[in-house]
């Protein structure tokens, strides 16, 4: 598991915020 920066992890938002919704209802918050 590697950690996500804010920056990075306002790109995913960005990019793609479904998968990140996953990811995070998955409990694998990358904050």
């Amino acid at each position: 598991m590697r950690r996500v920066t804010k920056t990075e992890a306002a790109r995913h938002l960005g990019v793609s915020l479904r998968t990140l919704d996953r990811r995070i209802a998955a409990g694998a918050v990358p904050f």
